[in-house]
């Protein structure tokens, strides 16, 4: 089938073929789309009028483009609000508001029996009437009902200051509590004393004998018949009964005769001049000053009571200090003085070394009374600085500082002699720095400090020495002039000669000669040197330990190299070795 559709104003010319789809064009309306519709008989007029009622017409209601609720009714009074009201709306609104009752209010009550199961009359519901909480809360809070299994607890009677136990001394009351109390005696305490005589049953017990009560421990009776008969003269109390123990018997109980007054106040006055004396056998220890002040002489004595030695000591406490740290003064007191009391010397106890506590004394003197000097100092090892300052010095036995008068002074020195066989010699033989080896005889004065064997004199001590040698020579078999020398050789520990030797050594005078005629003209003469030589405390290699006096001789040139036979000479040779000091004169 085929129809012209056509409008001037809206449609275009168009054409509707054999097909379910009427294409209007696209001038105003596009894609207009009829399904299973049938077009019979449409006119142009009754067209134009379908498409002109189109735009009066309200878009397509649904959830997308709801429906205002005033666009609904007569008069659109309705809100959407109002109009979302009846939503859960079951059945005809009329219906349910007429089967509602009417307003309740003062002028319209509500009977309590239409309220709940309808058991509450208008009278029980007013008796709400002042409740403040909920009601349930409040029956649980009050008691239970009362009666002999449940019974009320007296705390919660009046202004509840009473307990059960309060309470149940009411039980056997027979009349007025007041009554009764009011007929009673006032409180009996301090303020309110009861007499004596209103107790017992015949008062007859004043207040004051009632009050020798007072300390009373046990039954009176008892106490009493305990007691000791009267004691008198005739019937004496023996000591040993008195007093907690009885540990003072009747003689020591008579040291009481003869005290005039209070024990204990005697024995307070003894300890108040003695405070700090204590004893513990066999020492007595006193924690204060003495002071000892007698006309008697000695003013203090210090003697044993059996055989035996006596002792003072005088000990100091002090940690780490090398001073002045314990002295012995002595003084004078001269009242006539502005200062009386004035310094005569003092005995000082010093320590030297703080990590052994060793030390010496001083003996101190006062020029002006009062400012200490030191006169002389004792080592430790006995050594003595006389004059010399306040140094300790253990380099001499005596150190003195200053000019010495000895007036008859006598010194023993260290002193060894020596004297050898004057006609024996090392190998026979004379010369080429041979030696004597024999010994004649030996004289020590003082302490020895050397041995001799074989012509070696040997050293045990460290010192400075003077060494004096001396040789008496005879000519005795040969027949010409000839020049003997004698020198000094030294060897070390280890018998090692310590270079170089003295002969001919012009810093020391440890050599000389002489010359002699034949054996007929001129034939003896003397030689003889002194030097001093230091002997060190080592016995190192290279150190002076052992000397030797050898000789030389010389019978044709001054080249001293020539020998003689033993017999040709005789030599008387003295060795006198003198100690003047441990130390090396040379180095101090």
């Amino acid at each position: 089938m085929s129809k012209t559709i056509f409008n001037k104003s809206t449609f275009q010319s168009k054409t509707l073929q054999n097909s379910n789809n009427i294409d209007i064009g696209s001038s105003n309306v596009t894609n207009f789309t009829a399904i299973n519709a049938t077009i019979t008989n449409l006119t142009n007029s009754e067209l134009q009028t379908a498409t002109s009622n189109i735009a009066t017409k309200e878009p397509l209601i649904n959830v997308n483009n709801r429906l205002n609720a005033t666009l609904i009714g007569a008069n659109g009074d309705v809100t959407n609000t109002e109009y979302g009201f009846l939503s859960a709306v079951t059945s005809s609104i009329q219906s349910q508001i007429d089967a509602k009752e009417p307003i309740i209010d003062s002028n319209n009550r509500l009977n309590a029996n239409v309220i709940g199961g309808g058991a509450v009359s208008n009278g029980e519901f007013n008796r709400l009437n002042g409740t403040t909480s909920n009601i349930q809360t409040q029956l649980n809070q009050k008691q239970t009902e009362l009666d002999e299994h449940d019974t009320l607890d007296a705390g919660f009677i009046g202004a509840a200051n009473v307990n059960n136990t309060e309470y149940g001394f009411l039980d056997g009351v027979t009349s007025s509590i007041q009554s009764q109390i009011d007929a009673k005696e006032d409180i009996i305490d301090s303020d309110n004393r009861l007499n004596a005589n209103l107790i017992g049953s015949n008062g007859n017990v004043s207040n004051t004998e009632y009050g020798f009560l007072d300390g009373v421990t046990s039954s009176i009776q008892t106490q009493i018949d305990a007691k000791e008969d009267i004691i008198d003269s005739d019937n004496r109390l023996n000591a040993n009964l008195i007093g907690s123990n009885g540990n003072v018997s009747n003689t020591e109980y008579g040291f009481l005769n003869g005290v005039t007054s209070g024990i204990q106040g005697q024995l307070t006055t003894l300890q108040n001049a003695t405070t700090g004396l204590s004893y513990a056998s066999p020492t007595t220890s006193l924690s204060q000053s003495l002071i000892i002040e007698s006309s008697a002489d000695p003013q203090l004595l210090i003697t044993r009571s059996n055989a035996g030695d006596s002792s003072l000591e005088i000990r100091s406490k002090r940690n780490n200090n090398a001073g002045r740290i314990v002295s012995l003064d002595f003084q004078n007191s001269d009242a006539q003085l502005a200062s009386p009391i004035g310094n005569l010397g003092s005995i000082v106890g010093r320590v030297t070394n703080t990590a052994t506590n060793v030390g010496g004394l001083e003996i101190v003197n006062y020029a002006d009374n009062s400012t200490p000097s030191t006169a002389l100092l004792m080592t430790h090892n006995g050594n003595f600085s006389l004059g010399t300052g306040v140094s300790f010095q253990d380099d001499y036995n005596l150190s003195v500082g200053g000019a010495v008068n000895v007036g008859n002074f006598f010194h023993i020195p260290h002193m060894q002699i020596f004297n050898f066989d004057k006609s024996r010699v090392e190998a026979a033989t004379w010369g080429n720095g041979s030696k004597q080896p024999t010994l004649t005889s030996d004289r020590t004065s003082g302490v020895a400090f050397c041995t001799h064997l074989n012509g070696v004199i040997t050293f045990s001590s460290a010192g400075s020495y003077k060494i004096k040698a001396s040789g008496n020579l005879q000519n005795v078999n040969y027949n010409d002039r000839l020049t003997f020398a004698i020198y000094l050789a030294t060897f070390d520990s280890s018998n090692d000669p310590v270079s170089p030797d003295y002969f001919q050594n012009e810093d020391f005078n440890f050599f000389s000669w002489l010359s002699v005629g034949n054996n007929t003209t001129n034939a003896q003469g003397t030689t003889y040197f002194e030097d001093i030589l230091y002997i060190p405390a080592s016995t190192v290699a290279g150190e002076v330990k052992s000397i030797q006096i050898r000789n030389k001789l010389d019978t044709d040139s001054r080249a001293f190299d020539n020998t003689l036979a033993q017999s040709n000479l005789n030599c008387y040779l003295h060795i006198q070795i003198t100690k003047l000091t441990d130390q090396n004169i040379f180095s101090v």
